[in-house]
């Protein structure tokens, strides 16, 4: 699902687990640990998990709907772990959402796509509780990249692209229609 590279370790999002991969002084990734996310629901059960760093901090979105005992149980959720000893990540927080899919980082702020919500946008100052500050609706985000001071968010029919110079006050800048 993602590859992140961060302060030469390698986060990779998979299905079900984040792998930390220290690169070694041959360049060789070395694996320093798994980290289950559903452990509630064992291996089988896949959600979508893209990943990004900040500091010792990595952030992770789940999504996924499971079928248990003839009911489904949703799994739409921003996770976030403590990765200071990445032999053994910690879950410090978990914040619900609606369905979560890309997300990136800005200076201050994490951007992440929800299909259901378009793009929300949270503030780090506290990077361990991110604060949900601002929501762009009326689409279905897919995905986004930050570059730079702009943002560009993949939406179901169209292409959108943000000013994020002042994360504080972002600004719409145009539409691409797919």
């Amino acid at each position: 699902e993602s590859l992140y590279h961060h302060q030469g370790l390698l986060l990779i999002g998979s299905a079900n687990n984040m792998y930390i991969y220290r690169i070694g002084t041959d360049g060789i990734p070395v694996r320093e640990s798994t980290t289950q996310y559903n452990e509630a629901f064992g291996e089988d059960m896949c959600t979508s998990d893209p990943i990004v760093v900040k500091g010792n901090i990595a952030y992770v979105t789940l999504s996924s709907t499971v079928e248990v005992c003839r009911g489904f149980q949703l799994i739409n959720e921003l996770r976030v772990y403590d990765i200071q000893d990445f032999k053994s990540p910690k879950l410090l927080k978990t914040v619900n959402m609606s369905t979560p899919k890309g997300l990136g980082l800005g200076k201050n702020h994490l951007f992440i796509c929800d299909q259901t919500d378009g793009l929300v946008v949270y503030n780090l100052d506290n990077p361990i509780d991110p604060v949900k500050v601002k929501t762009f609706g009326g689409f279905e985000g897919f995905d986004l990249i930050v570059n730079g001071d702009i943002l560009v968010v993949v939406a179901k029919d169209e292409l959108l692209q943000y000013d994020i110079s002042d994360e504080s006050d972002i600004k719409y800048l145009s539409k691409i229609d797919l």
